[in-house]
């Protein structure tokens, strides 16, 4: 959907794009630092905890790290709060045509009256999005086109969406005929799936009313008919052996470690025998020096990722084999920072 920032909400975004870009660099010096005061991959503790005492002793009196912290503080706090005022700027232009898109098309969203959220799902603002991710009645749009549409793919040099696309080259089939998607967001890559796989029926789910709406409007506006509703992974509603395709991309660190556990027991529950499961998510600790290690926790922390470190530090791999499924793959994701579970089950 087109839509044209106003001045006031196109100079925010800007100011945040601008210290982002300043806040960045901060982190090399950081790294640096470390290094001219000894702590290295052989130095630095093995216990992630420990290390981050060595690390906050270092570089707690350090200017780059002063910065870095307070430019990170200030760009969590307020980011949400910019877009939402930079939305509500256009609001009277972009309502009636996001209106029409929830309300016709062939795209399906049942809300669900009968859900709970479960408990932790209120108590964070996960990302630190003001409000969390019902706190805005387009929210959906909100974080869809402001805050990760701009925001959060200018920091990844403008290629956040390109992963969606390239990792679904990892599955091993072209002839999906019934895909289900684990927490679809605003539909970003309920798209990819629809491009590579047009001809499959495709169903999504996601905690967040307002990100399932955007995620309708987005099918709408494509003239696609996808089957949307408003529930838990961890219990879809489908029948066994219902899908020949679950996936889920960048969703499990926003969770808890039995939420993680649970989505994977659904997915081989709802999948027919000889169905695929593929989920994408943030690169293992393991896979990381002890410094990346630090760097990546620290961004979780300052990002609002309360269930980061948890989830990272699971073997996903060794869950997906307990749970039942076979030639299961868990690594790296070429270069990008994504790592992939991939799992089948058994016929």
């Amino acid at each position: 959907m087109d839509f044209q920032l106003k001045q006031r909400g196109r100079a925010s975004l800007d100011f945040s794009l601008e210290l982002g870009r300043t806040a960045l660099p901060l982190m090399g010096v950081c790294h640096r630092e470390l290094a001219d005061h000894g702590l290295n991959e052989d130095t630095l503790a093995p216990d992630l905890d420990d290390r981050w005492k060595q690390i906050e002793e270092t570089l707690q009196e350090k200017s780059a790290y002063r910065y870095f912290n307070l430019f990170l503080d200030w760009l969590g706090a307020n980011n949400g709060r910019a877009c939402i005022e930079a939305f509500e700027e256009m609001r009277s232009e972009l309502e009636p045509e996001l209106q029409r898109l929830q309300s016709s098309g062939q795209t399906t969203l049942d809300k669900n009256a009968a859900y709970q959220a479960p408990d932790w799902f209120d108590r964070y603002w996960i990302h630190r999005t003001t409000g969390g991710w019902d706190g805005h009645d387009y929210m959906g749009f909100v974080h869809s086109e402001l805050v990760h549409g701009i925001l959060t793919n200018a920091a990844y040099g403008g290629k956040i969406f390109e992963a969606r696309s390239e990792v679904l080259e990892l599955l091993p089939r072209g002839d999906y005929k019934k895909i289900f998607e684990m927490g679809a967001g605003s539909g970003r890559s309920t798209e990819s799936l629809q491009r590579k796989y047009p001809q499959a029926e495709i169903h999504a789910n996601d905690l967040s009313l307002r990100m399932i709406e955007e995620a309708q409007r987005r099918g709408n506006e494509k003239g696609w008919a996808w089957t949307l509703k408003r529930s838990n992974a961890t219990e879809t509603g489908y029948d066994d052996n219902e899908f020949d395709l679950v996936t889920s991309f960048a969703i499990i660190h926003e969770v808890p470690i039995k939420t993680i556990k649970d989505m994977i027991a659904e997915a081989f529950r709802i999948l027919k025998p000889g169905g695929d499961m593929l989920i994408v998510d943030v690169l293992r600790y393991n896979a990381l020096s002890k410094a990346q290690e630090w760097q990546a926790d620290l961004l979780a922390l300052r990002g609002g990722e309360p269930f980061w470190r948890a989830s990272a530090e699971l073997d996903l791999g060794d869950i997906a084999t307990e749970t039942g499924f076979a030639d299961v793959v868990s690594e790296r994701f070429g270069e990008t920072n994504y790592w992939a579970l991939r799992g089948r089950k058994p016929a």
